[in-house]
């Protein structure tokens, strides 16, 4: 007996299922993306990016409202002449459809497609995800590096080649020095990987070189945080 094949099945594969909610997310962060910045947009824009130094985006900390390795992002972009409201807010919500993408894609890949989609949308409609990745902070970027981090954790398990571990290992500086938070979630994801049996010394070493690199780069910040709490604030004035 001959089956005949759905029509909906090209609709089902990973790389559809994520780039379809990958391109709704995509669209819903780009409405009314030339909005005027909100408070802590305006921080980060005034204190961090505008006029393009990668030094104080990387050293500088103004009462814990600064993202140090998404303001270098923004910095370089600022520097290619992105400056205004819609193009510094492109590389957010590119980050949060990444984001959504990422989900669906490995969840219909391990499971179905029904699955990845549910798991796409209950990322793109958590209530902080949705007005967090659509601004210009750095919680999209720091969320998104998470996450690669995580698959590619779980592919270095599978594949052996050295790139897969340089790569986690990247997206896991990224992630710490984009917000500190991050650390909690990468911790939680190295010790699922153990409890599964998986943590094997090259992983060990990787984690602690990205440690090591990590602190290495925020130790400035980290400095100017604690010089600024000091002058309780005063360091510096608000613009």
């Amino acid at each position: 007996m001959i089956q005949q094949r759905s029509p909906f099945a090209p609709l089902a594969r990973p790389r559809n299922v994520a780039a379809g909610l990958a391109a709704v997310t995509l669209v819903l962060g780009m409405i009314n993306i030339g909005r005027s910045f909100g408070y802590d947009e305006a921080v980060t824009y005034a204190n961090f990016i505008n006029e393009g130094s990668p030094r104080r985006a990387l050293t500088t900390q103004v009462v814990f409202n600064n993202h140090p390795m998404f303001s270098l992002f923004q910095v370089v972009l600022w520097r290619f002449g992105l400056v205004g409201e819609t193009a510094q807010r492109l590389a957010p919500v590119l980050c949060g459809a990444g984001t959504v993408g990422i989900v669906a894609y490995e969840v219909t890949r391990w499971r179905n497609a029904v699955g990845g989609a549910v798991a796409g949308l209950v990322v793109m409609m958590n209530p902080l995800f949705m007005p967090l990745y659509r601004s210009l902070r750095g919680y999209a970027l720091a969320t998104f590096a998470v996450l690669v981090a995580a698959v590619l954790i779980r592919r270095s398990w599978h594949d052996l080649r050295q790139r897969w571990l340089v790569l986690q290992a990247l997206c896991m500086v990224v992630a710490v020095t984009t917000h500190a938070y991050s650390a909690m979630t990468l911790l939680a994801v190295a010790v699922a990987a153990l409890a599964l049996g998986r943590v094997e010394r090259r992983h060990l070493v990787t984690w602690s070189l990205a440690a090591v690199t990590t602190l290495i780069i925020m130790w400035p910040v980290l400095d100017d945080a604690r010089a600024n709490s000091r002058a309780r604030g005063n360091r510096y004035q608000p613009n």
